[in-house]
């Protein structure tokens, strides 16, 4: 796959002139267009990895990317985490530092913020710009569902004694206004587009109006 083409801010594509409209389609000027509102998160308030409280009064005004994990999953969340990594990645190189990521645990009772900490250090997960959270399940289930509209199944523990709690791998686009622009897979693909995706909705100045129902 090609690597996508760098994008132009709008405010330059308007000057350009008319017989020069092709070059800046083919420069980026003209992407996707902002994708829809599918949800309105609820107010939730969680701890991070510093112990400090963190959800919905940290992050008014900010666009962020958001998945669910925990800390023992040995199945999708490496994955996940890998896919986020990339992502801060490119924002970073970008120069892109207006867009948060956010990871929150599917299982509290376990990932205090102590263990938090020790898996962003074993993943060279810089935190000033990513975010790991945690929480009682009765506050992480109903954001989950009612939210993020994600599944979110209970904990179960095998034979082995491995720890497994269902969820969804998807990444999930959230604008400053604390509405949900989408859902993205971790392939190279889908990391493409939400990169993209992001950067339309962090362009954005007015509240856009929420699915009709």
């Amino acid at each position: 796959m090609n690597p996508p083409l760098a994008r132009i801010p709008r405010s330059r594509c308007l000057w350009a002139a008319p017989g020069l409209w092709i070059l800046a389609l083919l420069a980026g000027c003209f992407g996707p267009p902002a994708p829809p509102v599918l949800s309105v998160l609820p107010s939730y308030d969680l701890t991070d990895s510093r112990g400090e409280p963190f959800g919905t009064e940290q992050l008014a005004g900010q666009v962020y990317v958001a998945n669910f994990f925990f800390t023992r999953c040995t199945s999708v969340c490496p994955m996940l985490t890998n896919s986020m990594s990339k992502l801060q990645r490119r924002y970073r190189e970008g120069g892109i530092g207006e867009i948060r990521l956010v990871s929150i645990s599917v299982d509290g009772a376990h990932d205090t913020p102590e263990q938090l900490a020790a898996y962003a250090e074993r993943h060279a997960i810089e935190t000033e710009s990513w975010s790991l959270l945690t929480g009682p399940r009765e506050q992480v289930r109903p954001l989950a569902f009612e939210g993020f509209l994600l599944p979110l199944g209970d904990p179960q523990e095998d034979a082995r004694g491995l720890m497994d709690i269902v969820h969804a791998s998807r990444l999930v686009l959230v604008d400053r206004w604390g509405q949900v622009r989408g859902y993205y897979d971790g392939s190279a693909s889908g990391l493409d587009e939400l990169f993209e995706r992001s950067q339309h909705v962090l362009e954005e100045k007015q509240r856009p109006p929420p699915r009709a129902s």
